[in-house]
């Protein structure tokens, strides 16, 4: 049994977004090039002005193709399999990686686990960003797992 979740959510797309993009490119375009036609010096500020707002564009536009702004930084997802417990709940945060084979017993408390290594300590593998549905998947899988691998665990 396997379960594989990308937690990242991917934007719809949308053309009013693509639009507010391109608009806010041009508009840092225009803010330079009058500067520029009016012999006036360009500043920091004008620079950095123009900056966030050509950013804000990009950002508009690739959320308006359907790309998401955090993917581009990082994963997140949960992937269990007979192998392995991998889980990354966000593209900032540390990957926790557990093997069944070093695993000794599996407790679920509300939106995390912990789990009992052969080596005395407890990893504790939160879940709290998942959906409902979602959390009832990966206890299903995990129990099912536990059961064929003859691990003792308490899943409500």
């Amino acid at each position: 049994m396997e379960f594989n979740k990308n937690l990242l959510k991917t934007p719809k797309k949308s053309k009013v977004r693509i639009i507010f993009g391109i608009a806010f490119i041009v508009f840092s375009c225009i803010w330079i090039s009058l500067r520029l036609m009016d012999n006036l010096p360009i500043r920091f500020f004008d620079w950095l002005y123009s900056g966030v707002f050509s950013l804000n564009g990009v950002i508009h536009i690739m959320a308006g193709f359907g790309y998401s702004i955090e993917g581009v930084f990082g994963k997140a997802f949960i992937k269990i399999d007979s192998e392995f417990i991998n889980v990354k709940l966000g593209s900032f945060e540390k990957e926790s990686k557990i093997s069944w084979q070093a695993i000794t017993s599996i407790d679920y408390k509300p939106t995390l686990f912990r789990i009992h290594k052969i080596d005395n300590t407890t990893q504790v593998v939160e879940i709290e960003k998942l959906d409902y549905s979602g959390i009832q998947e990966v206890k299903d899988v995990i129990s099912k797992i536990a059961e064929d691998k003859k691990l003792n665990y308490t899943i409500n």
